[in-house]
């Protein structure tokens, strides 16, 4: 089974080893696909997340996925954003735990935990209820089991903090940091410490419990506000995790041509890409893969990671795909022209014929028949397409190649040294010999004396006709008859030199 695809990859880094319990903690940045959006909640762009509008009982929450481990250390740090309308907006934003479902809240004063039982939540109030909080400013405080309208409840664990005016259109930095061993929770908010205590967390509120859904809620009543979250990077221990596996796939994949990490194939439906085979930031899948690199491959299910890794070794072969030109072969005297196979490949850029062969339909060079005798010339009756495939280790390229019979014109030089040097040692014409046989070639000296008279079997070595006497340095002329179907006569003179 093909794996699907992600577009986006969550940043997971080993961050710290708990060495009391043996576990790992992970530390990641916003990835919105292990987050559970509960009423309004809306994402605006790749991390930020609209809580609510400015609009009227409204509520907004977002959840982790899965639950996490609370005995061990947990961090969040974020940006939060309460609006910009002061002695009208409401109501504010929560930071808060539960262990109930990660689709919990409710619109009004409650700021969106209001009733959440059992819970535990920092909330940031923006709006002053009589009777229910301890102060008319904008302020922080710890509440357990979404009992925010009970004014004594803001000081269960520690005293309310107040704030400055914080719906003033500004991100403000929020930053809690859970240690398991000593139960210390701290809260900085806008670079400065804010909360500093220890609550025994999981007997106190959870009934020794420790597997929690954590996000921030939010939420308006009668009077509103725009309330945004960005989650910036937070740490943690999943829970239940340990029986996740590494997906299944084959442990030696080939790829012809460009290969990116995403095109491996695995059993699973969301995964990581590393290369090494612990440890490491996940690779994006849109990188290109390299021959003989080894990629290691964990499978993510429900937010929680495999510990171990799938191993792929990677072979990319690279496969040469030329863009062919038409390729002309001159017509002879009785119609028919000869393809030198050389000339085609030499065209492709083939320098191993070894990797090449010729064809004469699609479905041939697919299936390897009928292979075209790439040892001697191609006799051609008509214009042809051919079909030529290259082959590169495991890859095959199939190319077509027009081959155009031409009727072409002979192309006489205007001089040759016949020195016997094995270079232009003979009147050496063009698209002459083998190709218009019945053609007829005389050569005359400057006072008109025929001094040589050939065929297509007899080419001109600068001698005095059969009698092997070099002529002389000079100028010569020549009456080329072509005897083909335009009865061609060409004329004009060559130069001797020695």
């Amino acid at each position: 089974m093909v794996m699907s695809k992600r577009l986006s990859l969550i940043i997971l880094a080993w961050s710290c080893c708990l060495s009391s319990i043996g576990q790992v903690n992970f530390c990641s940045d916003f990835n919105a696909q292990f987050f559970q959006f509960a009423g309004s909640a809306t994402l605006l762009a790749d991390d930020v997340v609209r809580l609510t509008s400015e609009t009227n009982s409204d509520f907004g929450g977002i959840w982790s996925f899965n639950t996490i481990d609370f005995n061990n250390d947990f961090s969040i740090s974020a940006e939060l954003y309460f609006g910009t309308l002061d002695g009208s907006g409401a109501d504010g934003i929560a930071f808060v735990i539960q262990p109930l479902s990660n689709n919990e809240g409710l619109s009004g004063g409650g700021i969106g935990f209001q009733g959440i039982t059992p819970s535990l939540a920092v909330e940031m109030d923006t709006w002053f209820n009589s009777g229910m909080d301890p102060t008319s400013s904008d302020h922080m405080a710890i509440i357990s089991d979404g009992n925010n309208s009970n004014i004594d409840a803001h000081s269960e664990f520690v005293s309310p903090i107040d704030l400055p005016n914080i719906e003033d259109g500004l991100w403000h930095s929020f930053a809690l940091n859970w240690t398991a061993s000593s139960q210390a929770i701290t809260v900085d908010f806008d670079g400065t410490q804010m909360i500093n205590t220890n609550i025994d967390v999981s007997n106190l509120i959870f009934d020794g419990g420790n597997d929690l859904f954590w996000g921030f809620t939010a939420a308006t009543g009668g009077a509103i506000n725009l309330h945004q979250v960005k989650i910036l990077e937070y740490c943690f221990t999943p829970s239940n995790c340990d029986d996740v596996l590494p997906p299944d796939g084959l442990p030696n994949q080939q790829f012809c041509g460009v290969a990116v990490y995403g095109d491996l194939e695995t059993s699973a439906a969301d995964v990581l890409y590393y290369d090494t085979p612990t440890d490491g930031s996940p690779i994006d899948e849109n990188t290109a893969l390299v021959d003989g690199q080894t990629v290691y491959i964990s499978q993510v299910i429900n937010g929680c990671e495999s510990e171990d890794r799938l191993s792929i070794t990677v072979e990319v072969a690279t496969i040469l795909q030329p863009d062919l030109e038409p390729i002309e072969v001159c017509e002879l005297a009785d119609g028919m022209a000869y393809l030198d196979s050389n000339d085609l490949f030499i065209a492709a850029g083939i320098q191993n014929t070894n990797e090449a062969a010729i064809y004469l339909s699609f479905n041939e060079a697919s299936q390897e028949i009928n292979v075209l005798n790439i040892t001697n010339d191609l006799l051609i009756s008509s214009d042809v397409q051919l079909f030529l495939r290259l082959e590169t280790a495991f890859c095959f390229t199939i190319q077509a190649v027009n081959v155009l019979k031409t009727n072409c014109d002979p192309i006489i030089p205007q001089g040759f040294s016949p020195n016997d040097d094995g270079v232009n040692d003979f009147f050496n014409i063009s698209h002459l010999y083998n190709k218009h046989l019945n053609h007829k070639l005389k050569i005359y000296n400057r006072f008109g004396n025929l001094v040589f008279e050939g065929n297509n079997d007899k080419t001109w070595p600068g001698t005095f006709n059969s009698s092997g006497n070099k002529v002389p340095v000079g100028t010569y002329f020549y009456v080329l008859q072509l005897n083909d179907n335009l009865n061609r006569i060409y004329r004009g003179w060559v130069y001797v030199n020695y």
